[in-house]
């Protein structure tokens, strides 16, 4: 049927799955697909969204199927965390090969992706055309979704003193949710989202007229946010009212609209 349907421009597929189960019980991907037989090009594709309720990684999902023209990825897991890699797959060779549409993205959103440190940073590399991320990692564990975000802020942070380019140059629209490390003081917490906030507005104001240099004119859309760069972020509701106000005094009065705070009943549930 999918060789039928190759002029599709947005794609969405919902898995349905088993949710809250034991985690223990189960294999590293508890569900395969078979194979066809040849690959399908969806050459006009230029979204595709993916929601499952079982563990499963994105090559498998997508190991039959190229997008040379894709812009937005959204993949989102309504369970347990889910994986970009089968376990059999390096990162790499499933950038190189499986996910090489990676490198056309404009807009990714991951949730509740489990994605290590030095994975998540040649992701970004192998992302350079993004202006709008949507990341929440972490892993399952005893029924909860335990979030990790300190390998997002410390990579895309801004160093005063480099003076090449950052990671995701053209960076507009980060969206974190927030994750208070343990390894840090209340006010510490605080100080990293803000440090990542105001170095990324910092540098993108000073670099707009060069950020699209050398942008293929498709990947340069005109519904692109007018602010340089926004933190958006979701807290926890046991967070948000005693925690946003010593954040929000963090921000200088003049650079405030880059943050951009909103309440979350529930992380699992978010989509």
């Amino acid at each position: 049927m999918t060789s039928k349907c190759v002029n599709l421009i947005d794609i969405g597929v919902y898995f349905h799955g088993r949710s809250h189960i034991d985690c223990s019980s189960l294999s590293p991907y508890d569900s395969t697909f078979a194979p066809l037989r040849d690959k399908v090009v969806f050459n006009y594709a230029k979204s595709l969204f993916v929601h499952s309720g079982f563990r499963v990684a994105l090559t498998t999902i997508v190991q039959d199927f190229t997008f040379p023209s894709l812009d937005k990825l959204q993949f989102l897991s309504t369970g347990h965390s889910v994986s970009l890699i089968d376990h059999s797959t390096s990162l790499s060779e499933g950038l190189r090969t499986t996910l090489s549409f990676f490198s056309g993205l404009t807009t990714l959103r991951l949730l509740r992706v489990e994605i290590g440190d030095a994975n998540l940073l040649e992701i970004f590399h192998s992302t350079p055309l993004l202006t709008m991320l949507d990341i929440m990692l972490g892993v399952y564990y005893q029924h909860q979704f335990l979030l990790n975000d300190a390998g997002v802020v410390n990579h895309l942070t801004i160093d005063g003193t480099q003076s090449l380019p950052p990671i995701l140059p053209r960076l507009r629209d980060l969206r974190l949710y927030y994750c208070p490390d343990e390894e840090y003081p209340v006010a510490e917490n605080f100080t990293r989202y803000v440090s990542l906030a105001i170095s990324r507005f910092h540098w993108a104001q000073s670099h707009m007229n060069v950020r699209d240099e050398g942008v293929p004119p498709s990947k340069i859309t005109q519904d692109l946010p007018t602010y340089p760069f926004r933190l958006y972020m979701k807290f926890n509701a046991d967070y948000f009212y005693s925690k946003l106000e010593p954040i929000r005094r963090a921000f200088p009065d003049a650079e405030y609209p880059i943050f951009w705070p909103e309440i979350s009943r529930s992380y699992s549930k978010e989509v």
